[in-house]
């Protein structure tokens, strides 16, 4: 299609115009589009809710379909699940994101790209690949994802030397880390080992408990060991010049002459840039699901996307009175000493306060029984 960069560009500019204004009801389309196609899943990661879920769900080739009007406004396409490599229409998603010059990112555990699967990544043209990985050892790999870890290494070597032997700079091979207390000390061996396989950038995140089983995996109880391993994350990363990022540190402190920016101050753009597209139809306001904003098995694209509630988020976002969902935001407004941002739950967050008041309460006896001469 002839002049696909302008129409993004415009696009991006109404975007970025109506955010400024926090205008409501808009003309323009998503910037980006984070798409979950299916819920099915190879592996039983302990952090993860895809295969709890009752029923195996994929996007439909109707809600494709209705994508391909909007897709030319689009930058850029975030592939998910679940794992994307089961998902039965992948390759025609991935034509129709492609005919429209949308770059192509897809979250994948890597223990499905056998030699047919990583020439579809080259194939489709894939900017970014991120794989999730978590550990830098097959028997933490085995506690926290099961699986051998030997296939998703191997996947990313060959797909390194592919881009070394036909001097690509893309796919951007990107790993996955979320740090829990199971896999903490591993993570500057796996900094190592990830420099040595050819990837590109590594992205670390706290493990947020979903289910009560992660509520003693997190980190919340264990502050001052996982800060000392990020700062060491840093130092190995730095040496070997891996790109990383890394989550906010427990202690928190701003650079000299700057204060700390509060979450109050974060100015949110998603709900005019971006969007999140379940499997069943369902459209969330934001990757940090934020709110239902409709659903396009019975809706037209339009509709759903000048929605009441989305409508109304837009106006509100930035305000002082910003919607609930946003309010209690744990991804551009995650601060990992909120006990929120880390255990999403009514139940889990009541564990964690509970788990926290024994240790305090154990920590104090302690203290008090070294005061105590013998």
């Amino acid at each position: 299609m002839k002049f696909l960069d302008k129409i993004k560009k415009l696009n991006m500019l109404g975007n970025q115009v109506y955010a400024a204004n926090s205008v409501g009801e808009v003309d323009s389309f998503p910037s980006t589009m984070t798409i979950h196609i299916s819920n099915r899943c190879n592996l039983r990661c302990k952090m993860c809710a895809e295969w709890r879920r009752k029923d195996e769900t994929d996007l439909s080739l109707d809600i494709i379909e209705k994508l391909k009007d909007i897709l030319p406004f689009m930058n850029s396409i975030y592939v998910t699940g679940g794992e994307p490599l089961l998902y039965p229409h992948l390759d025609e998603l991935f034509m129709a994101a492609k005919e429209a010059g949308c770059g192509l990112s897809m979250v994948t555990n890597g223990t499905l790209l056998n030699d047919e699967n990583i020439e579809k990544v080259f194939t489709h043209g894939l900017f970014r690949l991120k794989f999730s990985l978590d550990a830098a050892t097959q028997s933490t790999y085995s506690k926290i994802r099961g699986g051998k870890l030997e296939k998703p290494l191997q996947a990313i070597e060959k797909i390194a030397k592919i881009k070394e032997m036909n001097g690509l700079d893309w796919p951007i091979i990107e790993v996955g880390y979320v740090a829990m207390k199971s896999n903490i000390d591993e993570l500057g061996k796996f900094i190592i080992l990830a420099n040595k396989i050819g990837v590109n950038e590594i992205y670390v995140s706290y493990a947020v408990a979903h289910f009560e089983e992660m509520v003693p995996e997190s980190l919340f109880f264990m502050k001052e060991h996982s800060d000392k391993k990020m700062v060491m994350a840093k130092a190995i990363a730095d040496s070997c010049g891996m790109r990383i990022s890394l989550p906010r540190p427990f202690n928190y402190q701003p650079l000299a002459g700057r204060s700390a920016k509060s979450v109050e101050e974060t100015v949110c753009k998603a709900p005019w840039e971006s969007m999140f597209l379940w499997a069943n139809g369902n459209v969330s306001l934001c990757c940090g699901n934020g709110g239902d904003t409709g659903n396009l098995t019975d809706m037209d694209f339009d509709e759903m996307w000048n929605c009441k509630s989305r409508v109304a988020a837009r106006k509100l976002v930035n305000s002082k009175n910003p919607p609930a969902a946003c309010r209690n935001c744990v991804t551009s407004k995650q601060n990992p000493n909120m006990i929120g941002s880390l255990f999403s739950s009514p139940v889990t967050r009541k564990m964690a306060e509970e788990l926290l008041k024994e240790r305090e309460e154990s920590e104090s006896k302690d203290r008090l029984e070294e005061k105590i001469p013998a």
